[in-house]
């Protein structure tokens, strides 16, 4: 069978599955767009949008939220280069706005959408296969939160499936043009993300694997050329060097990665990216159980399973750890695994079982992260109006930069992290938040509960003196010092 021949069988029980699927993906799409409406504020909205904030408006990418950690402050060259060009250009083009930003990861998860279904339709799914899809998709709480949050994973995921999409196509014909395109695509995905490498490696692999010498060079030379746009912004030794730097120190990387031994033990991890919590172990259980009892349907799809086992190897390979985000880089293929399985797998009783504790577990999952929908900037405005802070250099959550970063100098809160896990004590030999605080010249500080553990300061009390700070009180959450 042909890598693209994907003939679905018919489901027992057509017409039970066909509308409980309906249902479910009704209520799962209808919960999806009701969270959208204030949807919370993530840390990573913060850290990267300011780094498209800077890029929009000096032209070169920069920190003031991490001032003061690798030159950050002045020059940033390590930094997810396609997601950060072109939330840049969102930033130019519809200004400063957060659910702006948001809607960038929802845009390509639309256009992941389109894509999926646009390629397994046409008699290779059934109808209700490409229903039970739609359901994991949008029950999926890795997909319903970063489907809405200003991160590259659903990016990725896009551009990672079209790659191979265009891969399968390519095998099939032994079209030299489709591997070249499926090449530059997965260079894309490289450029947006350093995770995208998995696409370069799991497409050039399977080439290989399919003998396919002369499309797998095709593949590999235009993936390696696309990929070298991560090198555009050096522009000299200096340049080099300091890009280096940046890289060895990025506070999303633990210095020892680097190390091969440590590179084999964290392979040795990679389960834990599949049963790190309740949200991966219920769609891990449904996955593996999917696999078990529709496993001699899978035989017939050689090229998508030895893909996706590509990709996982990768992955553990190159990922700093075993964070489950990235999972959604291969969700569409695992997705794709159950979807193959399941005319066999839902002729089992016990196929509903992992179906249900993943729908319920996720379903739960996804009404909290409902709830915790606020107007998180209107907070950010009343807050900055009782402190005083406009105008001023404070220490915030890095959330605070919506809309705050017009109108003050803002060092991020979770610097302080880094600061005591790299003994970095500017001001102070030993680590102190408040002294170092004021040796950035910080004129106010404001920190939510959370926030006060990450910079290990104590429980504040009315009136009190913390290092040359005063504790003026707590507005709307918000911690309130300012400098004495």
């Amino acid at each position: 069978m042909q890598p693209n021949d994907l003939t679905a069988l018919p489901l027992k029980n057509s017409r039970a599955w066909d509308l409980a699927l309906r249902i479910l993906l009704f209520i799962s799409i209808s919960l999806w767009l009701v969270s959208l409406y204030h949807r919370v504020i993530h840390i990573d909205d913060a850290w990267l949008a300011e780094q498209a904030y800077w890029l929009a408006k000096t032209g070169h990418v920069k920190s003031l939220l991490f001032r003061g950690l690798n030159g950050y402050e002045t020059s940033q060259l390590v930094y997810h280069k396609l997601f950060i060009w072109q939330g840049a250009l969102v930033v130019s083009v519809f200004g400063w706005n957060v659910y702006v930003l948001k809607l960038v990861s929802a845009v390509y998860f639309a256009l992941f959408l389109v894509l999926y279904f646009g390629h397994y339709a046409k008699g290779r799914f059934t109808s209700q296969q490409q229903l039970l899809a739609a359901v994991i998709f949008f029950v999926n709480t890795l997909v319903f939160d970063f489907s809405f949050i200003f991160r590259p994973e659903l990016m990725l995921m896009a551009l990672g499936f079209a790659s191979y999409c265009l891969l399968e196509k390519a095998i099939a014909g032994n079209s030299y043009r489709l591997a070249l395109l499926s090449g530059c695509v997965a260079g894309l995905a490289a450029v947006t993300h350093l995770n995208g490498l998995i696409f370069g490696a799991a497409g050039g692999v399977a080439l290989l694997l399919f003998r396919r010498p002369r499309l797998a060079f095709s593949f590999g030379a235009v993936f390696g050329l696309v990929t070298l746009l991560n090198l555009l912004n050096l522009q000299s030794a200096d340049d080099v060097t300091l890009f280096l730097s940046q890289f060895r120190n990025d506070p999303a990387l633990d210095k020892s990665d680097f190390s091969a031994w440590k590179y084999a033990l964290k392979f040795l991890g990679e389960h834990q990216r599949f049963f790190h919590d309740w949200r991966e172990v219920s769609f891990s259980a449904f996955l593996i159980v999917s696999l078990i009892l529709g496993r001699t349907l899978l035989k017939e799809y050689r090229f998508l399973w030895m893909y996706t086992i590509i990709l996982l190897v990768s992955l553990g390979l190159l990922a700093h750890g075993p964070t489950s985000k990235y999972m959604l880089l291969y969700m569409p293929c695992l997705v794709s695994l159950i979807v193959v399985a399941a005319p066999q797998a839902m002729n089992h009783l016990a196929f509903p079982i992992p179906l249900a504790f993943f729908l319920v577990v996720n379903g739960y999952l996804n009404i909290r992260i409902v709830q915790k929908n606020n107007d998180t900037v209107g907070r950010h405005e009343r807050v900055a109006m009782a402190a005083g802070s406009r105008g001023k250099q404070v220490v915030a959550p890095l959330q605070f930069i919506f809309n705050e970063i017009e109108h003050s100098t803002i060092q991020g809160a979770t610097l302080y992290t880094f600061f005591k896990q790299r003994h970095i004590t500017p001001g102070n030999p030993d680590y102190d938040f408040f002294t170092i605080a004021a040796h950035f010249k910080n004129e106010l500080i404001l920190l939510n509960d959370e926030d006060l553990k990450v910079v290990d300061a104590p429980t504040p009390e009315p009136g009190h003196r913390y290092g040359p700070y005063l504790y003026r009180g707590k507005k709307e959450g918000m911690h309130i010092y300012a400098l004495q």
